[in-house]
């Protein structure tokens, strides 16, 4: 598995925010996030999901999300990003491939005033006996190890079942984001035993964030 590293870009982010519109001022940006952590699906929920992003310019943001971390963050929250990518296990994608998606993601924060993340995490497959590929844990427990965080004093946001395992197994409060894509998959949750009756269900992160005290 992989941890994102922010890293130079070699092209920068087409604009998300009109020109009329100024940014937040990254001065008056949090300097300490005491608060709980909250884990993110990437997939679906932060961009598109599109089948083996491969280059930066694929990537489409859901800017009403974006700006959800954003209040999350300046609201005191840790936030951390995980997403599993199968592409890599296939030979489709390289980790020069994931990274440079990513980037294009956390240039795309940047744009809408969100001027840190606590972590972005990575698996290399989907496979079952994969420790860090969701619903497995193994992602959720490095960034416990690595960045001090607690998941189950915290959140795991996801938008399929996969996710929802995850963060149970970790013992988070889970929060399943209706996107349209996903949705389908909310049933096969409200099924799953152990899972079901501890997931809230939210239409979008926005409606998510703005619960968050």
């Amino acid at each position: 598995m992989g941890r994102f590293k922010i890293s130079p870009v070699e092209n920068a982010a087409p604009s998300i925010i009109p020109q009329t519109e100024s940014s937040a001022n990254p001065t008056i940006w949090p300097k300490s996030f005491p608060k709980a952590v909250i884990g993110i699906e990437r997939d679906g929920i932060l961009i598109q999901d599109n089948n083996f992003l491969k280059y930066p310019d694929q990537v489409v943001p859901y800017m009403d999300a974006l700006l959800a971390v954003r209040d999350m963050r300046k609201k005191g929250y840790r936030v951390i990003i995980f997403t599993n990518q199968p592409g890599l296990m296939l030979g489709k994608l390289s980790s020069k491939d994931v990274d440079a998606v990513n980037s294009r993601l956390m240039q795309y924060l940047g744009q809408v005033g969100c001027f840190s993340i606590d972590g972005l995490f990575y698996s290399g497959s989907s496979m079952s006996n994969d420790e860090y590929a969701m619903p497995n844990p193994g992602m959720l427990q490095k960034a416990e190890r690595e960045l001090g965080v607690d998941f189950s004093k915290g959140y795991f946001v996801g938008n399929r079942l996969s996710n929802m395992k995850a963060g149970a197994k970790m013992k988070s409060k889970m929060i399943f984001i209706k996107t349209g894509e996903y949705e389908h998959e909310l049933r096969s949750v409200k099924k799953a035993v152990g899972i079901g009756g501890r997931v809230s269900e939210f239409n979008s992160l926005t409606d998510f964030a703005k619960i968050l005290e």
